[in-house]
């Protein structure tokens, strides 16, 4: 004879103290980037370049798909469901709220 079980009902609880993360992997379209530093006059291996526009002397960039192309070279800092701070290996990164890079933010919401 098969034995019976009593129906019972299971209930998972969160408990506040839990951690709850959330993962993202970024590269950069390492193609794409290299257009856009091209077409500032700053792609390059190495050096320096006078940008008239901010009067400074920037560097020259060059990206790669070894390099920023590879989500394990990023690394990304989130404070109460802001990106405020995106770094690759060693280098620090901007953030910026548009696509031609003119407007700096602080924080962006993801």
């Amino acid at each position: 004879m098969k034995p019976w079980l009593t129906p019972t009902a299971v209930e998972d609880k969160f408990i506040p103290n839990e951690a709850v993360s959330t993962c993202y992997a970024v590269a950069c379209d390492w193609e794409e980037a290299d257009k856009y530093e091209e077409k500032l006059g700053v792609k390059g291996g190495s050096g320096y370049v006078w940008d008239y526009g901010s009067h400074k002397w920037i560097g020259r960039v060059e990206h790669s798909e070894g390099g920023c192309g590879t989500y394990s070279s990023q690394a990304l800092t989130v404070k109460n469901g802001l990106l405020t701070k995106i770094s690759e290996n060693t280098l620090e990164g901007h953030l910026y709220s548009d696509p031609e890079y003119k407007n700096p933010a602080p924080s962006l919401k993801i």
